[in-house]
């Protein structure tokens, strides 16, 4: 697994607002173990830092690491804390 980059802050405004309403969301995120991008509709259950990184816990039991999302229900994170968002 590659070292772990910083994530934009406004990454973590979203995964806090999305897990307090406990709404379902698209995560689209790399997945490390095939190396392709996928989106999963699910709910994130809470976050937690961990020993490598920052990680979310989704509906489903599945860890994700932060790091690896690319956008959440079309709203694209920046590593510098920029967003934009994607035209679907």
């Amino acid at each position: 697994m590659q070292p772990y980059k910083a994530i934009s802050c406004e990454l973590v405004d979203h995964i806090e607002h999305f897990a307090t309403l406990k709404q379902q969301v698209n995560i689209n995120y790399f997945n490390d173990v095939t190396k392709q991008t996928e989106t999963i509709k699910t709910q994130i259950i809470t976050w937690q830092n961990k020993g490598n990184g920052e990680y979310i816990l989704l509906a489903n039991g599945l860890w994700l690491r932060m790091d690896k999302i690319n956008k959440i229900n079309n709203v694209i994170f920046d590593r510098n804390c920029i967003n934009q968002h994607s035209k679907q």
